[in-house]
């Protein structure tokens, strides 16, 4: 769904006309919430790579919301601190780390937001919400509820590939 779907279909929620410049301002709010609360909202994560000498820090060039993980030579690895966009590891070798990285800003009406498409039908009510005064706050509330539905699908979707271990019948 692009910006121009987008603010049509909040326009026919409230009867009101929103600006493309204020209507960009919201989507990205909305994105940027969006990823704030739910690891669903990610459609990517970036790895970088490090050969390391202990306690030296080494610069995260890529904005970022988060680390999702740290593997030092394939194993998950706890053992380091971040400083003011620098990561420390306490031990020398090889290291990955995962990223969730700040989503790219639509600026434009043909842009789409940089969310997984099960989310993009609800920007509209978030944008619909906003384009009121006082601030809709029914809106805003189905905003959170079907935001929060949304994570729930998706995060059983990620576990359904789970294998589970179950006994043989005999």
């Amino acid at each position: 769904m692009t910006v121009k779907d987008i603010i049509k279909h909040a326009q026919l929620l409230t009867g009101q006309f929103i600006s493309l410049p204020v209507a960009l301002e919201l989507i990205n709010n909305a994105v940027d919430f969006l990823k704030m609360r739910y690891d669903t909202a990610f459609t990517n994560v970036i790895a970088m790579e490090f050969e390391a000498e202990p306690d030296k820090p080494y610069p995260i060039e890529q904005d970022y919301y988060g680390i999702t993980s740290v593997m030092f030579e394939d194993r998950p690895y706890k053992d380091y601190v971040v400083i003011d966009n620098n990561i420390v590891f306490r031990d020398k070798g090889k290291f990955t780390v995962y990223v969730q990285p700040v989503p790219i800003e639509v600026t434009t009406e043909n842009d789409e937001p940089d969310l997984p498409m099960q989310y993009h039908s609800i920007l509209k009510l978030y944008v619909a919400s906003r384009m009121t005064r006082p601030i809709d706050r029914e809106l805003e509330q189905e905003f959170w509820v079907m935001a929060e539905q949304i994570n729930q699908r998706l995060q059983r979707r990620k576990r359904k590939g789970a294998r589970i271990p179950v006994g043989v019948w005999r």
